[in-house]
């Protein structure tokens, strides 16, 4: 559990108190419709609903406690629980997988906001798409929560809150960039930049849509799989040649380097 994101808790803190206030409403309702026959129909659906919500929240407390030492089960688990908590499950759903970016690249080491790099290449990550995409949804997400407290307008509004967060929390910062000593990658929307010597980089692989770069570390190989969607203004096979001939360059010093020694 303790490697869980913040907001992962933040998420589930918020589904917790929607789950709370939905009981509530539905307590209420129940107590007042008892004797209406009519209405009993309704009464078993809203039941079953309120039994589905808190199994989905139980389910993704417990798989809170697998992170640690079954985190793929882990991800799993919470993020289909998560489709029963919807609309707020979207925060947990961001919440789980930024935990699981943070967990498959705790190794390496992130690029800080304050740090300035001067940079030999750099591709920005494509937050205009981000951004735009949370707007898109946002305006008829709360047109709809306002005009009639629809749980569709409920749902898109905290979807676009999602894409809104994370596209200016990546705004012009580098999806792909390099310097003469180290690389920087943001693997993906959930993902933070992060600083990968070149020394790591044992193979990349450039297809048309996407950047395959596999990285070694500790004892184990890492996969980033960098989407062409996620990097802006970008020619894949100017990118390719770019960095075989930086990659190439820098193995040539490291090497030179250390026949020296």
């Amino acid at each position: 559990m303790k490697n869980l994101a913040r907001c992962f808790w933040i998420g589930f803190v918020i589904n917790l108190f929607a789950v709370m206030i939905f009981s509530a409403i539905f307590n209420y309702l129940a107590y007042e419709m008892l004797m209406v026959m009519t209405d009993r129909d309704l009464m078993i659906i809203l039941y079953l609903m309120q039994n589905l919500f808190w199994g989905a929240l139980a389910v993704v407390f417990i798989s809170a406690f697998l992170f640690s030492r079954w985190r793929l089960l882990s991800v799993w688990l919470i993020s289909i629980a998560t489709l029963a908590l919807l609309p707020m499950g979207a925060f947990l759903l961001h919440g789980i997988l930024r935990s699981n970016s943070l967990a498959t690249f705790s190794k390496l080491a992130s690029l800080s906001k304050k740090e300035n790099m001067e940079w030999e290449q750099v591709y920005l990550f494509n937050s205009d798409k981000v951004l735009i995409t949370g707007a898109i949804l946002m305006g008829p997400g709360l047109g709809l929560v306002f005009s009639s407290g629809s749980l569709l307008g409920i749902m898109l509004a905290s979807i676009a809150a999602v894409f809104l967060y994370n596209g200016f929390r990546l705004h012009k910062r580098p999806a792909i960039a390099w310097t003469t000593e180290t690389v920087v990658i943001t693997p993906g929307l959930f993902s933070d930049p992060l600083l990968i010597p070149p020394a790591l980089i044992k193979e990349i692989g450039i297809n048309e849509i996407e950047i395959v770069i596999d990285i070694e570390y500790g004892n184990r190989t890492e996969e980033i799989r960098l989407k062409k969607s996620n990097i802006k203004n970008v020619d894949l096979n100017v990118l390719e040649q770019q960095f075989s001939q930086y990659l190439q360059r820098v193995n040539q010093v490291e090497n030179e380097f250390a026949r020296s020694e």
